[in-house]
This record gives C-alpha cells, sequence and structure tokens, in this order.
C-alpha cells in the first residue's frame, strides 16, 4: 500500500542518514516519526465514511501537550522554510501546560492544521503556534496570514469529502477528511475545535482540551 511504501522508504532513508547535512537528517527522522504515528491511527481512519466517528477509541493520559506541541511543529520547519513561512511559537501561562489526550491521534489533528496553514500561506508571511492555559482549558491555536475562509465555506468545512473552491492558481483548499477527522479527534477528547477570521486576513483554528 502507499502507507507501507512510504514507511519503507522513510526506514531506508533513516538508515542512511550518518551522510546527510543536518537539515536534510531532521527532516528524515521527522518523517519517520510522523510515519509510525500516522501508522497508529490508519485503521481508525479506513473506513472513516461509513461509521461514526465518536466510536474512535483513545488512550487518555495526562500529557504535557506544550512540550508535544513543539515536537509535533518540528516536521514543518523545514517545509515551511523551503515555502519561506516563518513559525512562530508562543506559550503564556503555565511553564508547562497540561492536558488529557490521546497524543497520538491528538498530534494527527494539529498536524493537520498546520499542515492546512503552511499550504495556505504566501511567502514571507508568518504562521503562529500560540498555546495558554488561562482559560480553564489547554488550548492550541493555529493562526496563518493566509487569505482566510469565506462565509459559505465556513459553514461546511468540516463536513466529510467537503472541497473549498479556490481562484484559479491559488493553493488548493480543504481536501478529503482532514478537518472532518480534525474535528471528531478533538471533540472525542471532551474538547472544542474553533475557526475565527483574523484580522486584517488569515485564520485562526483554537482547539480547547480540558486538563483535569
Amino acid at each position: 500500500t502507499p502507507l507501507q511504501s512510504l514507511g519503507t522508504a522513510a526506514e531506508l532513508l533513516a538508515g542512511r542518514s550518518s551522510g546527510m547535512d543536518e537539515d536534510t537528517r531532521m527532516l528524515v527522522e521527522t518523517v519517520n516519526e510522523d510515519v509510525s504515528r500516522i501508522r497508529a491511527v490508519a485503521n481508525d481512519f479506513m473506513q472513516v465514511s461509513a461509521v461514526d466517528l465518536h466510536s474512535l477509541r483513545l488512550k487518555i493520559e495526562k500529557v504535557p501537550v506544550s512540550q508535544l506541541v513543539l515536537e509535533w511543529i518540528k516536521p514543518f520547519k523545514v517545509l515551511a522554510r523551503d515555502k519561506k513561512v516563518e513559525i512562530d511559537f508562543i506559550k503564556e501561562g503555565s511553564e508547562v501546560i497540561w492536558a488529557k489526550a490521546d497524543p497520538v491521534k491528538l498530534s494527527w489533528a494539529v498536524s493537520n492544521l498546520l499542515a492546512n496553514a503552511i499550504r495556505v500561506s504566501e511567502p514571507g508571511s508568518k504562521v503562529v503556534v500560540y498555546m495558554s492555559d488561562r482559560s480553564g482549558m489547554a488550548e492550541i491555536e493555529i493562526r496563518d496570514e493566509g487569505p482566510g475562509i469565506p462565509k459559505k465555506v465556513q459553514e461546511r468545512m468540516f463536513e466529510p469529502y467537503y472541497q473549498a473552491p479556490t481562484p484559479e492558481g491559488a493553493s488548493g483548499g480543504f481536501l478529503g477528511l482532514g478537518l472532518t477527522i480534525a474535528k471528531e479527534v478533538v471533540e472525542a477528547h471532551d474538547g472544542r475545535i474553533e475557526y475565527f477570521e483574523r484580522r486584517p486576513h488569515g485564520s485562526i483554528f483554537r482547539v480547547s482540551l480540558p486538563y483535569e
């Protein structure tokens, strides 16, 4: 399968990492880690259009989510740099922000939001990953400076297989099941995912999770 092929290629590259420069080695290592995470959740999503996503099986534990998010950002650093997009991480509140979460499945949801943000960003712009626990919840925000999401798209963007129309030549819209799964993963954690328009332009996706 494509997933198996990707995993095999990543493992072979990881075995040859000694001759690579630092950036390439970091990319190979983080891709290999991501493949492992994807393998762990793939079976839950294979029949996603035919099953109740609320039945997702989670392995909930109390995790230092602020530290995990820093790890999840790593695979995107090189990709963002190649697109001339900057990724910033900002944390406010506790020194370490904790949440009750399944770290494998939550990483998929956050990575999907971050990938979307980079995809719609123009060269020279910035994506900010902002974290706080000041609201009584562990909050993860992905903020971009892209074109934003039209009102009519906002109403349907979490629907399975919905594809947002995009102007000719623009970066692709929200494809397939990514946002649907992100929403269901977050809600399975008794959390919520919200969208806000960013001014003067851009998008903010906020994931809020309980930590008690």
